[in-house]
């Protein structure tokens, strides 16, 4: 099997070689970093005599619900050092940002092939590797299982859309799942996937909520309006193209009641949503022309035009917009605006949260949109800003739930922490 992965990979490579090359050239972004996937790197760091426990992450989100983990398992042990490797330029800041004053050292994954992914392994020596979610990569599965170092996933979730493709290639996958020492799925529901596509019993999973809901209090430092304010402030965070015009044209009915923040997903698309906000005669202005957070009270609409600053934005909103779901991009995390003790307005298609949002909807603070319609939209946000008792209660209710679950990362660090023990004990 990893013999055909391999084949396959260096066909496509060589195939595709033209077009990567050309993307080089042309993209910035690509050319970031791009060394790190051949395992050569700015900082030499030595790894002789650590004892190191590995993380793997795919990108932001994953980096997200890695950090209050890595921080309880500092607290917990001595002399381990951690390294986390990362798919993406944009979870390798996230990490920079977050973790470099607790990790060793960070980088982006290698590419997956025996060559580069035994370096790196040798390199570091771990004494465990940890990754999460669904980061199945065949090479580096099978190395670290080759030299017998416990490897855990956890977090470990499979989507409705993607169970079918899982399902089909479980020969595959199911071969990868077993070398896995231990899995910690969000659900029972992912439970029987994770058992159906593996071919897994059950004493090789641990049902914990997603770690996710264990937000670093270190990271929610708060912005503050210290002016008197009049009218509700709608924080439309991680919105994604198609969904700016409906936000912005159910905000527009709205307007002399609220201020709205609109934070995209991707910076590409400021340009977009001023172009709509002219449309819709909005008085608007970027958040990086602004003097502190009392001048958004000067606008209708403020666009958050950074990147980081989002988690801070929702320490000041009334209501949260969560976007990604309204059109099928999977969604975006709804457990930070959650944790203040904001309602939450989503779309329909949040399956790469599907879990959390299950607990946060039937906990009562959190609305899903069946359709992508601005009068239904609009409705609900009229209903939230003229019912102070609602929207309060739906945004405590949104805060029980996590609270109910926060102590998930500190369960998973206990977790690894009895691995490593148990290993220590084995050797001696």
């Amino acid at each position: 099997m990893i013999f055909i992965y391999n084949l396959i990979f260096v066909l496509l490579t060589v195939l595709f070689l033209p077009f990567i090359l050309l993307g080089l050239i042309i993209n910035k972004k690509w050319r970031m970093d791009l060394l790190e996937r051949f395992c050569i790197y700015k900082n030499k760091i030595q790894f002789k005599n650590k004892n190191v426990i590995w993380f793997h992450a795919a990108s932001v989100g994953e980096v997200q619900a890695l950090i209050p983990v890595i921080k309880e398992l500092k607290n917990i042990i001595n002399g381990y050092d951690f390294v986390v490797t990362t798919t993406s330029i944009n979870g390798k800041k996230k990490i920079k940002n977050d973790l470099s004053d607790t990790v060793l050292f960070f980088s982006l994954v290698p590419l997956d092939l025996f060559l580069f992914t035994n370096y790196f392994i040798n390199k570091i020596n771990p004494q465990m590797v940890v990754f999460i979610e669904t980061e199945l990569w065949p090479n580096l599965i099978f190395n670290i299982y080759n030299k017998k170092i416990p490897l855990l996933l956890i977090n470990g979730r499979i989507s409705d859309k993607s169970y079918p493709f899982y399902k089909i290639f479980s020969f595959l996958f199911g071969k990868l799942l077993d070398k896995f020492l231990l899995i910690t799925v969000q659900s029972e529901k992912m439970a029987k996937r994770f058992m159906i596509v593996g071919k897994l019993n059950n004493q090789k999973i641990i049902v914990l909520p997603n770690t996710k809901f264990s937000l670093d209090e270190d990271l929610r430092s708060k912005y503050e309006i210290t002016e008197k304010k009049n009218k509700k402030i709608i924080i439309a965070g991680s919105i994604r193209e198609g969904e700016e015009e409906l936000i912005i044209k159910s905000f527009n009915i709205i307007k002399e009641q609220s201020i709205l923040i609109i934070a995209p997903r991707y910076l590409k698309r400021v340009k977009e949503i001023i172009k709509i906000a002219l449309e819709y005669n909005l008085k608007y202005e970027l958040w990086t022309n602004l003097n502190g957070c009392n001048k958004i009270l000067e606008y209708e609409l403020v666009i958050l035009n950074t990147i980081g600053e989002l988690t801070n934005f929702y320490s000041i909103g009334d209501i949260a917009i969560v976007g990604g779901g309204f059109l099928n991009y999977g969604g975006h995390n709804p457990i930070e605006p959650a944790s203040f003790g904001l309602p939450v307005i989503t779309g329909k298609n949040m399956y790469n949260f599907e879990d959390t949002m299950n607990k946060l909807v039937s906990g009562g603070g959190t609305v899903k949109l069946n359709n992508m319609d601005h009068n239904e939209l609009q409705k609900i946000l009229h209903k939230l800003i003229e019912n102070d008792d609602i929207r309060i209660s739906m945004g405590q209710k949104n805060k029980n739930v996590i609270e109910n679950y926060k102590s998930s990362a500190d369960t998973t660090a206990l977790i690894i922490k009895e691995i490593l023990i148990d290993k220590k004990i084995h050797k001696e």
